[in-house]
């Protein structure tokens, strides 16, 4: 039984999903040393272990505030939770107290490397602001998923506090030419949140949800998708950066736009169509952030 147990809390925990999190704190940290840093990876494997506690705390408060209005709608691979609390609602009272224990946990870490000296102090107020925005997801009263602002706080998340958290552990310090390098990945954010709502639509209606998708519909989400893929593109081909090279990112976005393009041109409404679309934009933007990570790397390395 205990084993058993253990298994279905770690496939609750959705642990690929980390993989993101874990490519965008790369990322930061890479930028960082591209601009100087030492590469110090006590400070980097640390710092991240902190940041993805948080991360995997998410899966599992959501999991717990959603457990209701999961039975309204069909998992996919990409949206609807793990459905595990659907199938084993005993287990909500676990999932509600290890979210909580690992929040606990990223935070004392995080102060610890604060008080040691290993990472800067602003990193435990990083840490803490990305437990606050996961809990407030969609946890009561503020629910933001509930009141309009889901989208943003996801965004701000993925696109801003992940990779600049990364940056800050082996700067020590935030840049002002940090600024533009996160414009893009706001967009991608955006980008992000939007995809996995896609599916969910009719679901999240019925459970009260206030997602842009159900606001607004299918198509002005994918119509918003297409911008926010077309604006990232511009904004890394027409800023001028320090390093010319970073015309490859440009070009490397033109995955993204091609996916994202997709969708508002052949626009698939049965919900095969639908997952099949937000999972094109997911596998671009994990490639291109993965092809990111390897174009720093190797701007590092020569």
């Amino acid at each position: 039984m205990a084993a058993e147990f253990v298994c279905r809390m770690l496939r609750m925990g959705r642990l690929p999903f980390l993989a993101g999190g874990f490519l965008l704190f790369c990322m930061g940290a890479l930028a960082a040393v591209e601009r100087g840093a030492s590469p110090d990876p006590v400070a980097f494997w640390t710092g991240y272990t902190a940041f993805g506690l948080v991360h995997l705390s998410v899966s599992y408060s959501n999991e717990y505030f959603d457990r209701i209005s999961d039975r309204a709608g069909l998992r996919t691979l990409i949206s609807g939770g793990s459905g595990m609390l659907v199938r084993h609602p005993e287990l909500a009272p676990a999932a509600l107290k290890l979210a909580l224990v690992l929040n606990a946990l990223a935070v004392t870490l995080a102060a610890s490397l604060a008080v040691a000296g290993i990472v800067s102090p602003l990193f435990t107020g990083m840490v803490g602001l990305g437990a606050v925005l996961g809990w407030w997801y969609s946890a009561p009263p503020l629910r933001l998923v509930g009141r309009g602002l889901g989208e943003v706080s996801t965004a701000v998340t993925l696109g801003a506090l992940i990779p600049a958290t990364g940056y800050l552990v082996l700067a020590d310090r935030f840049d002002p030419a940090l600024i533009p390098f996160l414009v893009p990945l706001l967009c991608y954010g955006m980008i992000f949140i939007l995809s996995v709502e896609l599916p969910d639509m009719e679901g999240d209606r019925l459970s009260g949800k206030r997602t842009f998708v159900v606001r607004y519909g299918r198509k002005a989400s994918g119509w918003t998708i297409a911008g926010c893929a077309i604006a990232a593109s511009l904004f890394y081909a027409l800023y001028p950066w320090e390093r010319g090279g970073f015309c490859i990112l440009a070009a490397l976005s033109l995955l993204i736009v091609g996916t994202a393009g997709a969708g508002v041109l052949l626009p698939g409404e049965s919900r095969r169509g639908l997952v099949c679309r937000a999972t094109a934009n997911l596998a671009s933007l994990n490639a291109f952030v993965l092809l990111g990570d390897l174009f720093l790397l190797a701007g590092i390395a020569s």
